[in-house]
């Protein structure tokens, strides 16, 4: 393999012209338009750097009553969930002692009814 040349290149010094086209005037005129456009473009971006924080701000506004509203919510329903909860165990309640009410009501009746019967029979044999 051949040895590798170096990359490196001589630099040309470059020489100042005596008829330059660009005077200090000009460049004056083009630093201040540079000058100018920067400054406005700083304005820009500030405006929009103001705008974004309002942005934000409101956007984080919105999410805490979002987060608010849906605490609440939760609450609501948790409330809600307790209340139901509530009325049906006292319905189950109610239901059971009417239930056991109705069936000592039946076996009483049941009872009763026997012993009508029975009297019934020995009436019919004693006729």
């Amino acid at each position: 393999m051949p040895p590798k040349k170096d990359g490196k290149k001589k630099k040309k010094k470059k020489v100042a012209k005596t008829g330059d086209a660009t005077t200090v005037e000009e460049k004056y005129d083009q630093t201040l338009k540079k000058i100018d456009s920067l400054q406005s473009e700083l304005v820009l971006r500030t405006e929009i750097a103001r705008r974004s924080k309002a942005t934000s701000s409101d956007l984080r506004l919105r999410i805490k009553e979002v987060n608010e509203l849906s605490e609440e919510e939760k609450q609501n329903k948790y409330d809600i969930s307790t209340d139901l909860i509530r009325q049906y165990k006292s319905m189950q309640l109610d239901l059971t002692s009417k239930i056991k009410s109705l069936e000592n009501n039946n076996a009483s009746l049941s009872e009763r009814l026997n012993i009508v019967n029975n009297e019934l029979k020995n009436e019919r044999k004693n006729k």
